[in-house]
Parts: structure tokens; sequence; C-alpha cells
């Protein structure tokens, strides 16, 4: 059976919601992984980081600028690249 990814279908993202634990007492949402409908209807996720304080998670559709952000690891501005020979 092929997954609908490989076949270009929905991209969805998962989150992991924790309740009053942001700022101002408002649930925090942190990106764990990505999911992908198959052609049987079930949905595969494939997360990258495992949820600790909270049973919630949150499957929605990817939006565009969350596409190139979510494959693209994140560095740091505060520390530059160490370049070696």
């Amino acid at each position: 059976m092929t997954d609908t990814h490989e076949a270009g279908g929905r991209r969805l993202a998962v989150f992991a919601v924790a309740d009053g634990k942001g700022v101002d007492g408002k649930s925090r949402w942190t990106r764990i992984g990505r999911a992908f409908d198959n052609q049987d209807g079930s949905i595969n996720l494939l997360l990258n980081a495992f949820p600790i304080g909270t049973d919630r998670l949150q499957v929605r559709e990817e939006r565009e600028e969350e596409r190139g952000a979510a494959s693209t690891p994140r560095r740091s501005a505060a520390r530059p690249a160490e370049v070696r020979p």
C-alpha cells in the first residue's frame, strides 16, 4: 500500500499542546512532527519529539510558510557556525 504523501496528498503538522504553560497563561503549541494520509483513510504520524507534560496532540493542515521550515533545521543567530579546515 502506498502512502498518500508519496503521491502528493495532504501534508499535516503535529503539535503538542500544553494548556496554560505559555505567556499570559495561554496554551503553548510545539510542533513535534508531521502526518500523512494513507490511501485507506488512515494517518501516519512521524514524530521528531515525544510530548512530555501534556496528553493533547493537534493534527492540522500544514501552512505554506511551515513547509520549508519544517524540514530545515534552525540555527541560532546568536552563535555563528564554526568553520574548520
